[in-house]
């Protein structure tokens, strides 16, 4: 009974500081309207341009969202995305080291010179006022932008959800795939199919002798040349072990509670990548999906 008690009592603490930041951080925010039930969420992981090759009926098809740096490939132009999710801070902060600055300015520019189709840019809502959003818009028509707010949101479950359904918040968006499945769950999509989405990092990472933590992120535009780097924070500190951990277990925990959420949104999500390590969703082929 006490033992109840404290979990209650640490989940309305929980509730109460996510109300807080919610009335300090979140704006409010509409989403668009979909073209089709389902969708496809594309993750960047290795296995993504062999299922494309092996699916171009289904992703051709269906809604896709793509985010972080997909538009510097050559599957942006030929897939044509109806979503781009651009979550990560380093895109929109001032505060970033010359390197993200850089990679930035090549992503923007592809999107800007790439994009001859209508596409809905997911932004955060911090980055309302960003020159970089306001000069790759000045650029090109096609951009149409929505905002959503990255809020965290932890505590008791029914309140998460409400907040979730309100898009004042979501699970800590620790993972740029976190905001996508919000969003497309709040889009009514009634199935979510997630693909690229391996996420097996964790047997990558090994530590140096000179204590530095490295890991190999490998993507599908990258996974034959991917080196061991340090993970590093928004302004270019090198994370230590705890900190990569702790990243990841908040990114794991957090697709659980979105799990939780589609049931109580009635939306069914499948995660279709092979090997991945995300173990909260439903597991489907691609090849089985009836179109």
């Amino acid at each position: 009974m006490l033992l109840s008690f404290k979990i209650f009592l640490s989940k309305f603490i929980q509730s109460l500081e996510s109300f807080l930041k919610i009335i300090l951080l979140s704006k409010r925010v509409s989403l668009p309207a979909k073209n089709t039930d389902r969708c496809v969420i594309l993750g960047n992981g290795p296995s993504l341009q062999d299922e494309y090759m092996a699916n171009k009926q289904i992703f051709h098809s269906l809604d896709l969202i793509v985010l972080n740096l997909f538009a510097n490939t050559d599957l942006y132009i030929e897939m044509k995305p109806r979503y781009y999710v651009l979550n990560p801070v380093e895109f929109w902060s001032e505060n970033i080291d010359e390197e993200r600055h850089l990679d930035r300015l090549t992503l923007f520019k592809n999107i800007v010179e790439k994009t001859t189709w209508n596409i809905i840019l997911f932004v955060p809502i911090v980055a309302r006022k960003s020159p970089f959003l306001k000069d790759i818009l000045s650029k090109n028509k096609n951009l149409n932008v929505h905002f959503f707010n990255q809020t965290p949101v932890e505590g008791i479950t029914g309140l998460n959800h409400f907040f979730f359904k309100t898009n004042a918040g979501m699970p800590r968006p620790h993972n740029s795939l976190i905001p996508c499945l919000i969003l497309a769950i709040n889009m009514r999509y009634n199935e979510i199919f997630l693909t690229g989405a391996e996420h097996s990092w964790l047997k990558t990472i090994w530590v140096s002798d000179e204590n530095e933590a490295l890991l190999t992120q490998k993507h599908f535009y990258d996974k034959d040349t991917a080196k061991s780097s340090a993970m590093k924070t928004k302004i270019g500190d090198k994370r230590p072990l705890h900190m990569i951990l702790h990243k990841f277990m908040l990114a794991f925990k957090g697709y659980f509670e979105i799990e939780s959420y589609s049931k109580y949104m009635k939306c069914k999500i499948y995660n279709t990548t092979p090997r991945s390590y995300i173990d909260a969703f439903e597991r489907k082929k691609l090849k089985d999906i009836q179109l």
